[in-house]
């Protein structure tokens, strides 16, 4: 009876062996307006997922040994978005999260992301036993996927997510700045002035439009006679974004600028004492976005190399009765700037 009993159990042991299978996954979105919906949705992900592991990974829930649950939200910054991805077993127990930034401008690039993350979590095949034959218990159907935000979240994998409001993905948005400008080129020596001005944002990724007035105050030119020069300019700039990382933006623009530049000296010769000034620009500019809220502030750094087309002579009569030049700008003038931008949600 003995040997009897062993041989059933060596039996029981051997169908077990025979119905080990691959660890099994589920995939699903999560969160209202997920931006992956709009670039294929969880097919496409599970799609490039089995492309790089070259197999076979996902299946239906019911059958699944674990769960991913993918949630998108957008920052209240620029295009990109972050990704929560949370694997779950058949409990319905937290396995552990990871979060990623991935862009929100190209779906080929934030699907590609998810699916990278997800190669690396799932691995090489792994092996599960399967149940032992007359001892399988109906299983109930498995509750949807709970919420990826969790009030107390197990096994973190990385750091949380970030308690960051969600912004509109598609709106216009209006951001004062202002701004300390120096250069050279235009008034004698190196001047310096302050410009007030506001960036436009359409519903274009990455492409901005930024207009500012800037006044530079009286600057000396240190001769005999002595003169100071004073200026009043506009500037109208189209801006790309060429790199964004999370809230840090590199951006080139390109533009005009118009203005007059005016002398205070009694024996200037013009029949006017002010000229016209007419500049094309080149800018680049590099800001960081931090703070919480319905406000964000956006300390920012900027340079910019003018080309003056306009180069009007300011000349004076010596004692001698000849006329000399008192002030002409230079053919290029260089600028620098320091500010901070204000963003309203």
């Amino acid at each position: 009876m003995a040997y009897s009993a062993d041989v059933r159990v060596a039996h029981a042991q051997e169908q077990a062996a025979g119905n080990e299978h691959p660890v099994r996954f589920a995939l699903t979105l999560e969160g209202e307006g997920n931006p992956l919906e709009s670039c294929g949705g969880a097919q496409a992900v599970r799609d490039a997922v089995e492309h790089r592991l070259r197999r076979t990974v996902f299946t239906d829930a019911a059958s699944a040994d674990r769960y991913f649950v993918v949630g998108g939200s957008r920052p209240t910054f620029g295009v990109d978005w972050t990704t929560r991805i949370v694997e779950l077993d058949r409990h319905d127990q937290e396995v552990g999260r990871r979060e990623v930034v991935v862009p929100g401008d190209e779906c080929a690039k934030a699907v590609e992301a998810v699916a990278v993350v997800l190669s690396i979590t799932i691995g090489p095949p792994r092996m599960v036993p399967g149940p032992v034959p007359g001892t399988e218990r109906p299983s109930p159907p498995s509750p949807p996927p709970p919420p990826v935000v969790r009030e107390e979240p197990r096994g973190f994998i990385g750091p949380p997510p970030p308690p960051v409001p969600a912004a509109p993905p598609h709106r216009w948005e209006a951001i004062p700045l202002l701004e300390l400008e120096g250069g050279s080129g235009i008034q004698p020596g190196v001047s310096w002035g302050v410009g007030l001005g506001v960036q436009v944002r359409p519903p274009v990724p990455r492409v901005s439009l930024l207009a500012r007035a800037q006044y530079w105050p009286n600057k000396s030119n240190h001769g005999t006679p002595e003169a100071e020069f004073d200026r009043l300019t506009g500037v109208l700039l189209g801006c790309y974004d060429v790199y964004r990382a999370g809230q840090l933006t590199l951006a080139t623009c390109a533009g005009g600028e118009v203005g007059r530049l005016h002398a205070d000296v009694p024996r200037v010769t013009r029949s006017s004492d002010q000229v016209l000034l007419v500049n094309l620009v080149g800018e680049v500019r590099l800001g960081y976005v931090f703070g919480r809220g319905p406000i964000l502030v956006e300390p920012l750094v900027a340079a910019n190399v003018a080309a003056v087309l306009q180069r009007d002579l300011f000349t004076f009569r010596n004692r001698d009765g000849q006329e000399a030049t008192l002030l002409q700008p230079a053919p290029i003038a260089v600028q620098g700037a320091v500010g901070v931008a204000v963003h309203f949600f």
